[in-house]
């Protein structure tokens, strides 16, 4: 039997494709993230609560959770290329009509509503998925996967201090105005010049091989069976989507319950706005590296084990927000917090998300990873509000970061529980 010879391309466009994710990440989630730093401007208006306020993303959360099984859909349909560049777009023009509003409920009309549909398109599961198709789980996946979404931490870093700075200058409009600006001149053309939707186009297979690797070649890397390309009917029949489902849920609602009103209890504890903003733009660095760290490791010593010893670390970065009024005014505790919590939710959704295209790869990945990813917006949604609820109503935030803790723990039982049990092949009927 005649064997095919690998090569290996010198170049491999899939790089260029983690860059383009990694730009278009780091614009995306430098402005949703930068709503913990707007929430506090907005409840400035004397007819504004701050239940009120973060209602806004939650509102905006549970409008990504309902598109988001959608846009996964058009993307397997019809390309990355054409979905990122138009869901850039539509962010910019949402984030134009937010800088214009006169009364609370026309924000969450243009920022609750309208910019759902940018944020799903460009949303880090969808990312996940097209580099999944460049890279394949024998290969370097985990670690490209981590180099893409460490452009969300870098976007906190730059946008939330620079939405900060505009908002102390000339109003939180202005600093809407500029976000729109920046994600209509950069992500939206870098994106539709750049962005390829798969190797083939460029004459290639995953992990830059010019020919497929020859049965039981392993190229220097751990051999891995033949994998079934399972379809949405048959992944949806498994006990493993509805966990990784359930672990997302867990995992965002912790994750933007911190996130979002992390500004606020720093604030709220006696810490000026700016270095408020300043720990919330660290905690934003150490979330860049900590996604290219848990990706390559997450190669080497499997997702679940990386994936325990980042929520761990998400566990006392949360700690750590609750026993501030104890170190106030020292700043130690607020470093601490930022790397605690840029180590840990460097760990989360990459890691969901390479679990899912490990398990559930085929042509249906968008799909399922676009639902996934709704998964993550339903969380993100009741974890934001209740942060803000849970404020309003025991007068602080001892309430909701304790839940949030319990969330984390239960979302690292189910990975954990996961990782042990076999996948077996569902037949659809």
């Amino acid at each position: 039997m005649q064997h095919t010879i690998p090569v290996r391309t010198r170049f491999f466009y899939g790089w260029i494709i983690v860059a383009v994710a990694f730009l278009s990440l780091a614009m995306i989630f430098g402005i949703r993230l930068s709503f913990s730093v707007f929430l506090v401007a907005l409840t400035e208006h004397p007819a504004w609560g701050r239940s009120g306020v973060a209602g806004i993303y939650s509102i905006n959360m549970i409008a990504a959770a309902i598109i988001l099984p959608y846009v996964g859909r058009l993307q397997d349909r019809w390309g990355a290329r054409r979905l990122f560049a138009v869901g850039g777009l539509t962010t910019a023009l949402a984030l134009l009509l937010s800088s214009r509003v006169t009364a609370l409920w026309q924000l969450y009309v243009s920022y609750g509503v309208l910019t759902a549909f940018g944020f799903a398109s460009l949303s880090i599961g969808l990312h996940s998925a097209l580099i999944s198709r460049w890279f394949s789980a024998r290969g370097r996946r985990g670690l490209a996967i981590g180099l893409a979404l460490s452009g969300s931490g870098v976007g906190v870093l730059l946008l939330a201090p620079l939405s900060e700075r505009v908002i102390s200058a000339w109003g939180w409009q202005a600093a809407y105005v500029v976000l729109a600006l920046l994600m209509m001149l950069i992500a939206v053309p870098v994106n539709w010049f750049f962005l390829r939707d798969g190797p083939a186009q460029v004459g290639l297979h995953p992990d830059g091989w010019v020919a497929e690797l020859p049965a039981g070649e392993t190229a220097g890397r751990k051999a891995v069976a033949v994998t079934h390309a399972w379809t949405w009917e048959e992944a949806s029949h498994t006990a493993h989507l509805w966990a990784l489902y359930s672990a997302s849920v867990l995992a965002l609602f912790s994750l933007r319950l911190v996130t979002v009103h992390q500004v606020a209890r720093m604030v709220d504890v006696g810490y000026a706005h700016s270095v408020a903003a300043d720990t919330a733009g660290l905690a934003g660095a150490s979330v860049a590296l900590s996604f290219i760290f848990w990706g390559s490791m997450s190669d080497r010593i499997g997702r679940h084990v990386a994936y325990l010893l980042g929520g761990l670390s998400l566990t006392v970065a949360t700690a750590l927000l609750l026993l501030l009024p104890a170190f106030f005014p020292r700043r130690l505790p607020l470093y601490l917090y930022a790397l605690f919590w840029g180590v840990g939710e460097g760990s989360c959704t990459s890691l969901l998300t390479a679990m899912a295209a490990d398990l559930f790869p085929g042509a249906a990945l968008g799909t399922i990873i676009g639902t996934m990813s709704a998964a993550f917006a339903v969380g993100a949604a009741v974890g934001s509000w209740f942060g803000g609820f849970g404020a309003d109503y025991w007068g602080s935030y001892t309430v909701p970061f304790a839940v949030a803790i319990m969330s984390t723990l239960v979302s690292i039982v189910i990975v954990q529980r996961l990782a042990h049990r076999k996948l077996q092949h569902v037949a659809s009927h």
